[in-house]
């Protein structure tokens, strides 16, 4: 199984996973110092 980064669909299945990484990161960067306030 070869990757082509000419293939739409690989690009398309990269940029998603990247955008699902920024999704996380940025919810988790609310919710720690939500936490932390509750905890605290």
């Amino acid at each position: 199984m070869a990757w082509q980064p000419t293939d739409p669909r690989q690009r398309v299945r990269r940029n998603r996973r990247v955008a699902i990484i920024v999704v996380v990161a940025l919810l988790a960067t609310f919710l720690v110092p939500a936490l932390a306030i509750v905890l605290s």
